[in-house]
């Protein structure tokens, strides 16, 4: 019994040490009004306690571009306050840095600025590295490249093309050149951006915007997949998530084989796929790199319309008189997240634009019928 008992109290022990962290030199900076001054420039070693944060500050006497991120095996979370509050949030990040690490780079005005560093939803504790630098970020070789008059060439066959965006506001513009790229059938081609700043990416089609992304690629990275068609001519910007963000990105570009329907390609006004009144056409698709398809309708007789849509999908439907002006539309009335447009129509040409909420992919029936 004596032995159970020692064994029973070893183990509590054990449990109780291999759980404690011995705390940093830091410590106490639980709170904002604990915090820390840091260098800038500097690299520091720290560590979690159980239920811990740490807090630190750093004073900029000139503006620029500042990151901060963290290092180690811990999943964790930064928050950056300022200038001159703890309580005013203007960045924040959770997988940015490498692994679980977070980082966030911004540009920065003189003055105060306050760092918050957790553990992800109140993770483990254990030992980590906090990084504070400046960054000597200048203008990339591609400058000016702010409009779509000034834009450089993108060649899919010299990629990735590495890129800065700075100062504040910065976007760059490239024409696609597609003339030392073979494509197969059935391939849709991707471009999207790698690196740890927060980037938006814009496609064109000559004026028209047919694609745009945030967040797709993770770590605040975007994408955006498409069919290129011979003879068109393509753009794409790239800017920041706000005028906030600077840094340094790489833009690349990559293939994939898909499935498309029957009805491809009908991905703009001009390839409107035809549907006559009271007709259902099923096996139509939408998909991350097919988020369009067009039909066209013409009404012979006046009277109340619905074009809709029924399947698995959450669809969009914008309708369009023989003018092109936008004469109603609807995310959701129909069945299961489908959309659906009750309308009075007179006699005439109508186009309907089916468009796909969010991502993914699945198969929809576009009909029209007279109620």
């Amino acid at each position: 019994m004596k032995g159970r008992f020692l064994f029973a109290v070893w183990l509590c022990l054990g449990a109780l040490f291999l759980g404690a962290q011995t705390p940093d030199t830091f410590e106490p900076n639980d709170s904002s009004s604990d915090a820390r001054l840091l260098a800038v420039g500097g690299r520091y070693d720290l560590s979690f306690t159980l239920d811990d944060e740490d807090w630190f500050s750093f004073r900029l006497s000139l503006p620029g571009i500042i990151r901060v991120g963290t290092e180690g095996g811990l999943d964790t979370q930064l928050n950056l306050y300022g200038p001159g509050s703890s309580s005013t949030e203007i960045a924040s990040d959770d997988d940015g840095g490498d692994e679980y690490n977070a980082r966030i780079t911004k540009y920065l005005e003189a003055g105060v600025y306050y760092v918050r560093v957790s553990p992800y939803d109140g993770g483990d504790p254990g030992p980590y590295s906090l990084v504070l630098e400046a960054l000597d970020i200048k203008a990339d070789s591609g400058e000016p490249d702010d409009s779509r008059s000034q834009a450089g060439t993108f060649s899919t066959a010299r990629q990735p093309l590495d890129l800065t965006l700075f100062p504040g506001g910065d976007q760059d513009w490239f024409r696609i050149d597609f003339a030392s790229f073979q494509y197969r059938a059935g391939e849709v081609l991707s471009l999207y951006t790698s690196g740890d700043i927060d980037t938006y990416i814009e496609l064109y089609q000559g004026d028209l915007l047919l694609a745009e992304n945030d967040d797709s690629e993770g770590s605040e990275n975007a994408r955006v997949t498409f069919l290129p068609e011979r003879g068109k001519e393509y753009y794409v910007k790239i800017r920041g998530y706000d005028e906030a963000v600077v840094g340094e990105y790489a833009l690349c570009a990559e293939t994939a084989s898909v499935e498309f329907d029957q009805y491809e390609p009908n991905n703009t006004a001009a390839q409107a796929t035809a549907v006559s009144i009271n007709q259902t056409l099923s096996g139509n698709a939408l998909a991350d790199y097919d988020t369009v398809d067009w039909f066209t309708f013409s009404v012979t007789q006046p009277g109340t319309y619905a074009a809709g849509t029924t399947g698995g999908m959450d669809t969009v439907i914008t309708l369009y008189d023989d003018r092109g002006r936008e004469i109603g539309d609807d995310d959701d009335s129909g069945t299961n997240e489908n959309a659906l447009v009750e309308i009075d129509l007179e006699r005439g040409t109508y186009k309907a634009r089916v468009s796909l909420y969010g991502g993914g992919y699945g198969e929809y029936s576009f009909f029209v019928r007279r109620r």
